[in-house]
């Protein structure tokens, strides 16, 4: 017999919420003859989230500002640009180009508010540059229709099965600790452990993007923020401890075999077999600390003057180890609201100055180029045409793989036209009464909600509905002209060609760009570390910057591609020798601030090694080998460098016993 999977309720719950959000929300802009009703259901649309109903309020909150700045810009373009087309259209590019770049600067839902100033700008300013005595009017009329939807929606997510977002913040939470323990249970037990790496990288990113939609709901949630972000970044640090010694692990033999191997492979079979025993709830926190303490006392080689190579893999397990204390200690306090023991620093998401410099531009070439156009051919639906481009390039920057997207938005509007025209010039004008019109458009607005409800037809569902209530403008008294729908739907799609021609033209965001941010990400936190100072302090800074680019980088690469599992290995590599300069002591830290590192022994070694690499990735047509053997040089120059570091620490303590 074939098993029936059930059926999940939550996507229909999803799309019989935003339907009768968005039939509400019509019926109260026909009541009170609002000029266009369907920006208040096309708001419902922008501010839904199929996963939470905290992501609503926060895509509310923000959405009320952006709307009312890009109101205000909107009024004042048109008091001062008017009667001049070209410097108008000119301000209102480099508006939105501005919006855009801000929106690539910050994190959480505080983007979506700069894209909302942007785009708000173009559809509050197009009308009324035509029309400058009503302009006052059409910002006062879009203010009113985006309001009523933000607050209808909100209403009707809140009251009616709202769908937390705190349940799925602790289990991802939960997630992440088990991929942690299995990544650190198979680094020490030598075990090919790049899976559950990604898993765990895989996990920070979930928890980052998920909390900024849980704070605005959950006031237990919004308490915990940063220490539940403390425990992403711990995620991070785990993995820049662990990658070191996972090299060293699988690292070929060289000349003799190091002494004082046994001991250290025991304790590390024991402290894999207690972290596996803490995932699966069979040992606390408390105790998972002291047996790790009772393996690092057993990690110690042997030997009386131990070779360095032990020294420095018995410091590098001892590093892990104390990783792994400090993540257990962050997942209590993330858990169970504990106080946090140590002060971890969140991950940094935030795109680089240079890329979001680039998506502004795009932006600002878009709406210039569509509005030249508009000027040249004097088409009769080129203010149509620009508002879409504006309103295309804004919520593009915020997408990511903006061509693949642009054609498959392109495919949309094409399917999507065909029903549309049926709707809008066969049954509408049949329509008597409101009864009748959520009779006709109700299915419709199901069908592109029921969409959105799944992750992989999210984006197809949301520009469905975009092109629908924007082909349909739906009015109390509707003006049916089929050859202004054909116009509207050509100008949506050349809006769309445009995008994509842009954004494959001007600063491509290809593979090789995505491993540039990675490179100047890093590059920078790397110079950050000749700062002196408090060494937690540097680390945590450092982990967060280079572990945010990470997290973005590897959302980017897909990991069965041997060129893209190499550059994941390139930077993972750069993370743990990081980490390792990190945790220089204050003498070297001194050296390394004062600019003469290459003089200070092994760092001659490693420094270049670094650089060869950073150089390596930022490559255009880099090949998978060459990524390899810049990776096999920086772990030498790495093993070379924490051979040196023990070889130092072990004549100390010899010098200090024989006083």
């Amino acid at each position: 017999m074939i098993a029936l999977q059930p059926i999940s309720p939550k996507p229909w719950l999803f799309a019989a919420k935003t339907t009768a959000a968005c039939l509400i929300a019509l019926f109260v802009a026909f009541s009170f003859n609002l000029d266009q009703p369907q920006w208040t259901a096309l708001t419902i649309f922008i501010i839904a989230q199929p996963q939470s109903t905290g992501g609503v309020v926060g895509k509310a909150c923000f959405r009320i500002v952006g709307t009312f700045v890009g109101c205000v810009v909107a009024l004042a373009l048109v008091g001062l640009f008017a009667q001049e087309r070209v410097l108008f259209l000119g301000c209102l590019a480099i508006w939105v180009g501005l919006c855009t770049f801000a929106s690539q600067r910050v994190r959480s839902w505080a983007n979506y508010g700069f894209v909302l100033a942007g785009y708000t700008a173009a559809i509050v300013g197009i009308p009324g540059a035509l029309l400058p005595a009503n302009a006052f009017y059409y910002a006062n009329a879009r203010f009113t229709e985006i309001g009523l939807g933000i607050v209808v929606g909100a209403c009707v997510s809140f009251l009616f099965a709202p769908a937390r977002m705190a349940h799925n913040v602790k289990a991802a939470v939960q997630d992440a600790r088990r991929s942690a323990a299995r990544y650190a249970a198979g680094v020490l037990n030598g075990a090919d452990a790049s899976g559950e790496r990604a898993a765990v990288i895989a996990s920070a990113a979930r928890i980052d993007e998920l909390l900024n939609s849980a704070i605005f709901e959950h006031q237990p949630t919004r308490q915990a923020c940063d220490r539940i972000r403390g425990f992403a970044g711990a995620l991070i640090d785990l993995i820049a401890s662990a990658e070191p010694l996972d090299r060293q692990l699988h690292a070929p033999p060289q000349g003799a075999e190091p002494t004082g191997l046994t001991a250290l492979d025991q304790a590390g079979a024991e402290a894999a077999a207690t972290i596996a025993a803490w995932e699966k709830d069979g040992l606390d926190t408390a105790g998972l600390v002291e047996r790790l303490s009772d393996s690092l006392g057993a990690a110690q080689p042997a030997s009386e003057r131990p070779d360095a190579s032990s020294t420095a893999l018995a410091n590098r397990l001892e590093t892990l180890l104390g990783s792994f204390t400090t993540l257990a200690f962050a997942w209590e306090a993330a858990a169970n609201d504990r106080p946090v023991i140590q002060t971890l620093f969140p991950l940094d998401p935030a795109d680089d100055l240079f890329s979001a410099a680039m998506t502004g531009l795009r932006s600002a070439l878009a709406v210039a180029l569509a509005g030249l156009f508009w000027i040249v051919t004097a088409w009769a639906d080129g203010p149509s045409f620009t508002l879409l481009c504006a309103l295309g390039a804004a919520r593009a920057a915020t997408m990511g793989r903006v061509v693949p997207l642009g054609l498959l938005t392109v495919t949309v509007f094409v399917l999507v036209s065909f029903p549309t025209f049926v709707i809008v010039e066969v049954l509408l004008p049949q329509a008597s009464g409101f009864p009748m019109l959520a009779l006709i458009l109700g299915p419709m607005i199901f069908l592109f909600a029921h969409l959105m409800a799944f992750r992989q037809t999210l984006l197809p569902g949301y520009m469905a509905a975009l092109y629908f209530f924007t082909a349909t403008g739906i009015q109390n008294r509707m003006a049916y002209n089929p050859i202004g729908f054909v116009n509207l739907t050509l100008a949506a799609l050349l809006a769309c060609a445009l995008g994509i021609v842009l954004w494959a033209v001007v600063a491509p965001d290809s593979p090789h760009k995505q491993r540039l941010r990675f490179v100047r990400a890093t590059a920078k936190a790397m110079r950050s570390l000749r700062v002196a100072g408090d060494g937690a302090a540097r680390l945590g800074r450092f982990e967060g910057a280079v572990g945010g680019a990470l997290v973005r980088l590897a959302r980017e690469l897909n990991p069965a591609r041997p060129k893209d599992q190499a550059c994941l290995g390139a930077a993972f590599a750069l993370l743990g020798a990081g980490r390792e300069l990190a945790r220089l002591p204050s003498p070297r830290q001194a050296t390394i601030a004062a600019g003469t590192e290459e003089r200070s022994g092994a760092l001659t070694l490693i420094v270049p090694a670094i650089r060869d690499c950073l150089k390596t990735l930022s490559r255009q047509n880099v090949a998978a080998g060459e990524l390899r053997r810049a990776v096999e040089a920086l772990g030498a120059a790495m093993d070379a460098f924490a051979q040196a570091n023990s070889s130092s620490t072990s004549e100390a303590e010899v010098s200090s016993h024989a006083c």
